[in-house]
């Protein structure tokens, strides 16, 4: 939440430098040369406005040629200046907008890498304050800097027609200050609202994307043709989008009551003052060139004035907009750091759970309840258990993508939480049971699993291999090289000639194997559920392969198919978050439990018996 929400104000001078520096070290030549614009931008008017005074007077007075020529090439020349700089002014602006957002990009993505766990992205308060974050660490930082430039260009050239005014007629001055004080409050309440409709806006705008992907991408195109859900999922969007404009038309009818009665004061006192202006030159006390020049002040000193309040509160805003990428850069992460992290050494003895407990929040039902197990080195663990039982979530404690809410996770002795978690990790390898099917090239789908292994060709081959998806993918377009994607077209001369590719659910799920397999110097492999969407017969060539890459490799495997992890050197059943059972298949089955009773249900439907893998 950010400063705004709590209901506090932020640190306005911090919020300033941060969002200076940001855009400038992404931009310094053109942070420069669009601060020069800027300020050449704010004296031009004035220094306009001076020489078409002296040059009418001199015309009307006939004055030398001398003179004539001289307040005319400064009329010339300011007026090609405020013909050529407005321009230039946007080409730095947009220069500065693409390297700002590059830049915001990567460290909005340093910040987000550097969590270590789970919990902020299963967090819909935190999907929440990244996605404001993502939005407002390019544009509200460039829009601080935008308008605090802008704001300093509105206060010289305000001061300078200002000092016009004042020389000419003091109270004339006034006046116009005056004149402009509605709009400058009528400014800051207004830019108040639109951030805080920012924050009441991100979750309706985030639901109303995930409606329109559902409703016009591959993701559930099957589903919602197939049960005429395009109405209802439409309809959902419709009402996101809906909920949006119920918030902005309020908005937007504020605003306008505002400028109705802010504009209605300035237009009243501008035409007094132009009254009082016109009344002088009758008189004689104001000749016409002071008239074109108090015309002009009047003008631009109001416009210099509204601009500056405009550019001050707007600026206010994106630092409260920009509040939130602050706000994100200084999340903690989510798995504490231990102070003096110890080196992860190979695994020589095993991993030991030991009394461990956990649920994700203190409101919900545990989901681990004390369990305890070893996983000896170089020996091959399996869980068993029904949907919910607790398996996937050991697996992601195992990782360190969470911590444990009571109880420790040792490696030859060592809490886990010794480790720093990419240290840990790199021994490690895993295929989750909810593996991902990345818009990537097919050799990328593999490299991603080791990134040092993207460019070793032979490397990525040879994991296809061994996860029995190597034929299938040769098969295709362009090999390795292909896009797996309905969404993008492959990076070619002949992308938009060329159709998308896909996998089916089982070779996806082999091309996961081979991501995990790949990196072949990790210690321990967790399998979860891995031939899960397999045939029977890729499922026993999956079986038969793993055999022989688990031996002599620490391997967690998980796997409702009990007939794959018969052969485990040592088989753990998980009941309601706690271990009721361990042993080997022979030793479990004929003690008659919970894993009995499962052989016995599945023997029951397959009327299979598998025979033992040498």
């Amino acid at each position: 939440m950010t400063a705004l929400a709590r209901g506090k104000r932020p640190a306005v001078w911090r919020g300033v430098r941060s969002a200076f520096a940001l855009v400038t070290t992404a931009a310094p030549g053109s942070f420069a040369a669009y601060i020069a614009t800027g300020l050449l931008l704010a004296a031009v008017p004035v220094a306009s406005a001076w020489a078409t005074k002296f040059l009418v007077d001199g015309l009307l007075d006939r004055r030398s040629v001398g003179d004539l020529l001289v307040s005319g090439a400064v009329v010339a020349g300011t007026g090609v200046g405020l013909a050529v700089l407005p321009g230039f002014s946007a080409y730095c602006a947009k220069e500065l907008q693409r390297r700002t957002r590059l830049s915001a990009h990567r460290r909005v993505a340093e910040v987000v890498n550097s969590f270590s766990g789970l919990a902020y992205f299963e967090s819909p308060k935190m999907a929440d304050r990244i996605r404001m974050a993502r939005d407002s660490a390019g544009s509200a930082s460039l829009e601080v800097v935008e308008s605090g430039t802008n704001a300093i260009r509105s206060l010289i050239t305000s001061a300078g027609f200002a000092g016009s005014l004042f020389a000419l007629r003091p109270a004339l001055a006034a006046l116009v200050f005056v004149g402009s004080l509605p709009a400058v409050l009528m400014e800051a309440r207004i830019h108040r609202r639109q951030v805080r409709n920012m924050w009441l806006l991100t979750p309706v705008h985030r639901k109303e994307s995930f409606y329109s992907e559902l409703l016009t991408g591959p993701r559930a195109a099957k589903e919602i043709r197939l049960f005429r859900a395009g109405a209802f999922v439409a309809g959902r969007a419709a009402g996101q989008i809906a909920k949006a404009n119920t918030v902005a038309r309020r908005l937007d009818g504020t605003v306008l009551r505002y400028e109705l009665v802010a504009e209605s004061i300035t237009a009243v006192i501008t035409t007094a003052g132009l009254a009082w202006v016109a009344m002088d030159v009758w008189r004689g006390t104001l000749s016409v060139g002071d008239l074109t020049l108090l015309l002009a002040a009047i003008t631009a000193t109001q416009g210099a004035l509204a601009s500056l309040f405009n550019d001050t509160a707007r600026g206010y805003g994106a630092l409260l907009h920009f509040q939130a990428y602050l706000d994100l850069r200084e999340t903690p992460d989510d798995i504490p750091a231990c102070p003096a992290p110890v080196p992860v050494r190979p695994l020589r003895d095993g991993i030991r759970i030991e009394d461990v407990w956990f649920r994700y929040h203190a409101d919900q039902d545990w989901l681990l309840r004390g369990v305890t197990l070893d996983i000896p080195a170089g020996r091959t663990t399996a869980l068993v258990g029904v949907n919910g039982a607790g398996k996937s979530t050991l697996i992601k404690l195992l990782c360190r993508l969470y911590e444990p809410c009571e109880g420790r996770i040792l490696w030859d002795g060592v809490d886990i939480r010794e480790f720093t978690p990419e240290a840990y990790r790199a021994r490690l390898s895993a295929v989750f049971q909810d593996f991902v099917e990345y818009d990537l090239t097919a050799g990328e789908n593999i490299g991603i699993g080791r990134l040092e292994a993207l460019g070793d060709t032979a490397a990525i081959e040879r994991a296809g291999r061994n996860a029995g998806i190597h034929d299938e993918i040769t098969r295709l377009s362009a090999g390795y090289d292909t896009m797996l994607s309905l969404m993008f077209h492959q990076d070619d001369t002949q992308a938009e000639d060329r159709n998308g590719h896909t996998l089916s659910g089982g070779q996806w799920q082999r091309l996961a194997l081979a991501r995990a397999i790949l990196q072949e110097d990790s210690d321990v492999l967790l399998l979860d559920e891995p031939s899960s969407r397999l045939d029977p017969a890729a499922d026993r060539r999956l079986r038969t392969m793993l055999h022989s890459l688990r031996r002599g490799r620490t391997t967690l495997l998980i796997s409702h198919r009990l007939h794959s992890i018969r052969d485990a050197d040592s088989i753990a059943v998980i009941e309601e978050g706690r271990v009721t059972e361990t042993g080997t298949h022979d030793e479990l089955t004929e003690r008659g439990g919970t894993y009995a009773e499962l052989v016995a249900m599945q023997s029951d439907v397959l009327n299979l018996r598998e025979p033992d893998l040498a």
